[in-house]
């Protein structure tokens, strides 16, 4: 059987706040969110306001696109979930659908430990008085089961497709957020939002190395650069990466390409400079992962990639 890729698109790219101007076009204008689809079912991860393109574009969909949703929350800061609160899909019950999140936090000897419950969460921040009481309408209406991750973190999660999801505590600032690996065979797929990697004693990010391992494909937050954190020292309280960190890890741990998403506030013009940028620093360093910055849309394994691996489409 040859080995397989699948089909990815990029709703949100920005990280924190969504962007309206036209300057913001080419990189994307909203926050994170990520769809994969598989043959049997369709994986979201995250569901900010880049979740209401992906809602409306799924509701438009012929009834066999319509697949199962599985919908990951990394955390659940607003730029992550608060497109759920009003995408129309979360009101369909005739859609199969399963949101799965967590509270999730770091105890004092460095371990992840579960501090509350998702759907406790998932409810209060879906009403009054910070929502029309929605979370309740997803629930009754729209047939969303929510499932809590917290006790699940070290168990490897098995998908209809042959796929496994595997997930990994990751250091955001003070707080935690999940990544989550996809494989299926030797190929593996990895998403890391959000992820500060200067929170990390340098012999903890072997964890987040190793996770990633020989990955085809990695999407992690590097939001700066270094010299953003020389500058604005501040900057290293939001809990995020600088991305030349994320590059050495990736070419340490023999990642092919990586992502980077999580885009701070900067126009297209900016954002292609930064990219040639990074792109100059891995060549430079030696390294063989290839990198990009993310854009909204399809995303497809360059040419001579899926020459070399033999990839097909699922």
């Amino acid at each position: 059987m040859q080995p397989t890729f699948p089909h990815i698109r990029f709703w949100g790219t920005r990280g924190s706040r969504p962007q309206a101007d036209e300057k913001f076009s080419q990189f994307g204008k909203q926050t994170t969110c990520v769809e994969i689809e598989l043959p049997q079912q369709i994986l979201v991860f995250d569901a900010g306001t880049g979740f209401y393109d992906f809602s409306d574009n799924y509701m438009a969909r012929s009834p066999e696109g319509q697949k199962p949703l599985a919908v990951f929350i990394g955390h659940m800061h607003f730029d992550h979930i608060i497109g759920a609160e009003q995408a129309a899909v979360m009101f369909n019950g005739a859609i199969k659908k399963t949101v799965f999140g967590h509270h999730l936090q770091w105890d004092s000897s460095g371990r992840a430990a579960k501090t509350g419950d998702f759907a406790t969460d998932y409810e209060r921040l879906f009403s009054e008085p910070y929502s029309p009481d929605l979370a309740k309408k997803h629930v009754e209406m729209g047939k969303v089961a929510l499932h809590d991750l917290g006790d699940h973190i070290d168990q490897t999660m098995k998908l209809p497709d042959g796929y496994t999801v595997q997930f990994l505590p990751l250091h955001h600032g003070q707080g935690l957020a999940l990544g989550v690996r996809l494989q299926h065979g030797n190929e593996r797929y990895c998403i890391l939002t959000d992820l500060s990697l200067h929170n990390y004693p340098e012999t903890e990010r072997g964890q987040v190395a190793d996770f990633c391992q020989g990955a085809n494909l990695v999407i992690a937050d590097g939001m700066y650069v270094r010299d953003d954190f020389t500058k604005m020292p501040f900057l290293k309280f939001f809990g995020h990466s600088a991305a030349e960190d994320l590059i050495d890890l990736c070419a340490a741990a023999g990642v092919q390409r990586l992502l980077i998403s999580h885009h701070p506030m900067a126009s297209d013009t900016d954002l292609v400079t930064r990219e040639s940028f990074l792109q100059n620093y891995a060549a430079q360093k030696g390294y063989r992962v290839d990198v990009a910055l993310a854009r909204t849309g399809n995303y497809d394994i360059p040419p001579q990639l899926k020459k070399e691996r033999g990839l097909v489409p699922v």
